[in-house]
């Protein structure tokens, strides 16, 4: 009875008042889940995940957990009633910049604070923590090296996002420096 399910907006603590409703959200920090960790297959989201939950509860905050589909539905403007901390964003998953640019423009305006793990030139107004693709796919090509690969095959799903270029700069630095050949990337419309 203490907990309340609005549709697609969530679940939400009962209280009193709508005051008190909104004091205790001021304390939670909203993550959106990337669309297959409902699934029940333990991958690195479910790491961030535990990672961002692990954090919350030692700063003595609370954590909620959305569904991917939310960006896209009408709840983000119920959280400018409830005024989260804030929400994190980890990745854009089957999403479009075009898509979630306007949700984003207006949680700032309801002044919730949005960290986005995304590196889209688009949204270099808000702020994110960006993997550092380069030098990343660098070391991967230097340790397959070291374990005497000499033909490494990059597989992409597609080339549309940032972070494959900085991905593929890498790479390329890797195999000249290592003295062997690159190799064209394969592009497919759906990698399993």
């Amino acid at each position: 009875g203490s907990i309340v399910c609005k549709g697609t907006s969530g679940r939400f603590r009962m209280s009193e008042s709508a005051t008190a409703a909104k004091s205790s959200c001021t304390q939670t920090i909203c993550i959106v889940s990337p669309g297959d960790i409902y699934a029940g297959i333990p991958n690195a989201w479910t790491e961030v995940i535990n990672g961002v939950l692990a954090a919350t509860h030692r700063a003595d905050h609370t954590m909620a957990v959305m569904k991917h589909d939310f960006m896209t539905s009408g709840a983000p403007r119920g959280l400018g009633e409830l005024h989260p901390m804030g929400l994190i964003l980890p990745t854009l998953d089957n999403l479009t910049t075009s898509e979630i640019l306007p949700v984003l423009h207006r949680l700032r305006k309801a002044d919730i604070s949005v960290v986005i793990g995304v590196d889209e030139p688009e949204l270099a107004d808000f702020d994110r923590i960006i993997p550092d693709h380069k030098n990343a796919m660098l070391e991967a090509v230097n340790k397959l090296v070291e374990m005497g690969r000499r033909r490494i095959l990059r597989v992409w799903l597609s080339p549309r996002h940032s972070w494959i270029k900085a991905r593929d700069d890498g790479y390329e630095e890797g195999v000249k420096t290592n003295g062997i050949r690159s190799l064209p990337p394969v592009l497919l419309p759906e990698l399993h």
